[in-house]
C-alpha cells in the first residue's frame, strides 16, 4: 500500500494538471490574473480568452475530449472545476499534523486509512449586465459561496467589486491545505461581504477591502469590528524571465461588552511578502506570512490581550 501511495504522490507532483487556476500560470505567460478570470484577483470564471485562447492552448492534456461551450445565452456563462483525491496512509502523519493546525475545519483524516476526498467542486454563472458590470456567483462544495458585482474596465483599469467575497490576500492556490492558506485562516469558506476597489495594469495589481470582518463564511454582520485588507504586486517582464515581487495585509477587529459594560476588543493581523519568478517552463511561487491575534475576551490577569503569534512559509 505505501508503495502505491508513494506512486500516486509521485503522479501527482509531476503529472500535468488540468485547468486549475493557479497563479503559476499568469506568471509563466506574464499576464496578470484578470487576463483567463472574471474576478480579478483570480480564480473562478474563465473569460472568454481564458476559456478559448490560453485554456485550448496551454491546459490540455494529449487525450481526445468532447468540446464544450460554457455559454448559454449572449450574456450568460456558466463554468465548473472538479478535482477529486484519493488519500491513503502514507499521508497519514502529515494529515494528523495538519489537524491541529488553526482553522482546521476542512482538513481531511483517514479514520478508514484511504479515501476518496473532493478537493474542490465550484459552479459559477455569470452574466455581462453591460460593457462594464458583470454579476457573477461561484457555488462550492462544503457550504464555500461567493456572489458579487463586479464594475471592470473603468479609467486606468480600475474597477470595483460589492458583494460577498475572497479578501485580496498573497498567492491564491487551489491548495486550501497549502501552509499560507488554510492555516492562518484563508479557509475556502473564508468569503466576507464588503467592498473591494483595485487597479490592474501590465505591471501593478492593486487591491483593497473594507469587509464586515467573519471569518466563518457567513453574510450576515455579527460583530462589532470590520477587517481591511490590501494586496499589491509588481510585476517585472524581460523575455523570457518574469518576476513579481508583492506583499499583502490583512486587519480584523472585533469588540464584545462585558458584564460591567466595558469593552473587550479583539484583534487580528496577517501580512507578509509574496514573490514570483518564471523563466521557460520553471516557475516558482513563494510566501512567507505573519498571522497575530490579541484575544480581549479572556484577558491576562494584568488586564492585557492574550496574544499569540504564527510565521508560517511557502
Amino acid at each position: 500500500m505505501r508503495t502505491l501511495s508513494l506512486i500516486l504522490w509521485i503522479m501527482a507532483v509531476f503529472w500535468p494538471t488540468a485547468s486549475q487556476a493557479e497563479p503559476r500560470f499568469a506568471l509563466r505567460m506574464g499576464v496578470t490574473c484578470n487576463t483567463c478570470h472574471i474576478n480579478p484577483t483570480g480564480g473562478g470564471a474563465r473569460t472568454t480568452y481564458g476559456r478559448t485562447v490560453f485554456e485550448a492552448m496551454q491546459l490540455p492534456m494529449e487525450i481526445s475530449a468532447p468540446t464544450f461551450d460554457p455559454t448559454i445565452a449572449d450574456k450568460v456563462a456558466v463554468g465548473a472545476d472538479f478535482r477529486l483525491a484519493y488519500l491513503t496512509q502514507f499521508l497519514q502523519a502529515e494529515l494528523e499534523a495538519e489537524e491541529a493546525a488553526p482553522a482546521a475545519g476542512l482538513f481531511v483524516g483517514l479514520p478508514s486509512g484511504s479515501a476518496f476526498f473532493p478537493m474542490q467542486a465550484d459552479l459559477y454563472v455569470n452574466a455581462a449586465v453591460h460593457e462594464n458590470v458583470t454579476l457573477y456567483t461561484d457555488i462550492g462544495a462544503g457550504g464555500s459561496f461567493e456572489v458579487f458585482g463586479l464594475a471592470h474596465d473603468l479609467p486606468l483599469g480600475s474597477y470595483i467589486k460589492v458583494g460577498f467575497f475572497m479578501p485580496p490576500y498573497g498567492w491564491k492556490i487551489p491548495n486550501h491545505s497549502a501552509a499560507h492558506r488554510q492555516p492562518i485562516g484563508w479557509d475556502p469558506r473564508s468569503k466576507d461581504a464588503g467592498v473591494e476597489v483595485g487597479l490592474v495594469q501590465p505591471w501593478l495589481e492593486l487591491a483593497a477591502a473594507v469587509q464586515n470582518g467573519e471569518t466563518g463564511g457567513s453574510p450576515l454582520d455579527s460583530l462589532d469590528g470590520k477587517s481591511a485588507s490590501g494586496r499589491a504586486a509588481f510585476w517585472l517582464k524581460t523575455d523570457p524571465i518574469n518576476l513579481v515581487l508583492g506583499g499583502s495585509v490583512y486587519r480584523r477587529t472585533d469588540i464584545e461588552e462585558d458584564d460591567r459594560g466595558d469593552d473587550l476588543v479583539s484583534n487580528e493581523l496577517r501580512t507578509g511578502p509574496f514573490i514570483g519568478a518564471a523563466a521557460w517552463q520553471l516557475q516558482y511561487l513563494a510566501e512567507a506570512d505573519w498571522r497575530r491575534t490579541a484575544d480581549g475576551t479572556d484577558p491576562l490577569p494584568n488586564g492585557g490581550a492574550r496574544v499569540s503569534g504564527t510565521l508560517v512559509t511557502y
